[in-house]
């Protein structure tokens, strides 16, 4: 968190002390003044703010699911690569059996191997293996089909689908997935769906290869009634304002009940002050410290399910997440948490909460959300 004041009264300070009354022509006064703000405001704030590091670059290759991709001599093939930040280059490990241009577009020459890394920003990158067949062997995807897959889903459910290829030898079998509606259902690059609010959508899986080779599944998400016995719980803690919009958000689309995790001794701005050594950096740094909470959520008992908000500290869900935990008995429970950072990712921190909770408890697959998301990416 920035300390406007303090970095005001700095560069003021600075400022008071180099470019007097007497300290040359106006001009120059001023270009050295917005130097001297500029370079206390680059040095300030890793001290006085919890920023993240940058973005983290991702790169993602949306015609190769399975990490290799095999093509026909002379027939080119489209990796449609994209990063989160900063453009893309490539480069084949053997440029006589397969090219790609500056756009990802692979080119058979001839019958082989070959290794294409595909190189992004931070010094991310990606390899995709590529093997080059005759024409005359090639099998191309004529249809396909979905297998072992459910049309009707819960709020929270997940499944894996699965696709079967005519001919079932077909040379390439790498999957394009999509959504119709990506605010009820979602659809991972491998295949998982997962129900994120109540409503229907229509997900349909193409052969990278054959576009026309594709099948649909119409999905219908139902919203959890009391009646069936479910009962949900978003509990959230959010100290500086940013997390609680968020389990707001789920709680609705959830028709869940809303608690929020407050400490008894309140954080200040003072406390939450990063590399301070305050107490924020005191209690993330031992795993131990368990800070008391203000209050109980009444007859706990009462839900089977539990989602836990709460921001990223160095890293880390704050330690009054462990209290919390450690507060109640979730035995048999569904368990999932979600954070809330400025450009972390989850990292270690919900596989630490697990390790809190009682072995048959069920925990989801944890998510995180930048600051200030709107509740359609819920």
């Amino acid at each position: 968190m920035m300390h406007v004041k303090a970095m005001t009264h700095t560069a003021s300070s600075a400022a008071d002390g180099g470019f007097g009354a007497g300290a040359g022509n106006r001009k120059t006064v001023c270009c050295k003044l917005l130097a001297l703000l500029f370079a206390v405001m680059v040095f300030c704030l890793p001290v006085n703010m919890p920023a993240e590091a940058a973005v983290k670059n991702k790169i993602t290759v949306k015609s190769v699911n399975t990490g290799k991709v095999t093509i026909a001599a002379g027939a080119k093939y489209s990796l449609n690569a994209s990063a989160v930040t900063g453009k893309l280059t490539y480069k084949s490990s053997r440029p006589g059996v397969v090219s790609v241009s500056s756009k990802g577009v692979l080119k058979g020459k001839k019958s082989g191997t070959a290794v294409i890394t595909i190189s992004g920003g931070q010094k991310v990158s990606k390899k995709i293996s590529v093997s080059v067949v005759k024409k005359s062997k090639f099998k191309a995807v004529k249809s396909l089909k979905l297998k072992g897959a459910s049309g009707k889903m819960s709020v929270g459910q997940t499944q894996k689908l699965k696709a079967s290829f005519t001919p079932s030898n077909a040379s390439n079998k790498n999957l394009i997935f999509s959504s119709s509606n990506k605010k009820a259902v979602t659809v991972s690059a491998g295949g998982k769906v997962t129900a994120k609010m109540a409503g229907s959508a229509k997900i349909t899986v193409a052969s990278s290869q054959n576009p026309k080779a594709r099948a649909t599944l119409s999905v219908h998400v139902e919203k959890p009634s009391e009646s069936s016995g479910s009962h949900i719980l978003v509990a959230c803690f959010s100290a500086t304002g940013h997390t609680a919009p968020i389990a707001k958000y789920a709680a609705e689309i959830l028709g869940a009940d809303y608690y929020e995790i407050e400490a008894k001794d309140p954080y200040t701005e003072a406390d939450l002050a990063y590399y301070t050594g305050g107490r924020c950096d005191q209690e993330q740094d031992d795993p131990d410290v368990r800070p008391a909470i203000s209050g109980s959520v009444d007859n706990m008992d009462q839900y089977d399910t539990v989602l836990i908000g709460h921001p990223i500290w160095h890293g880390q869900a704050p330690r009054i997440i462990s209290t919390f935990l450690e507060s109640y008995d979730f035995s048999g429970k569904t368990l999932t948490t979600f954070c809330t950072s400025a450009s972390s990712g989850l990292g270690s921190s919900a596989s630490n909460l697990y390790g809190l909770v009682p072995e048959n408890v069920t925990w989801l697959e944890s998510r995180r959300f930048p600051i200030g998301a709107e509740k359609e990416a819920v």
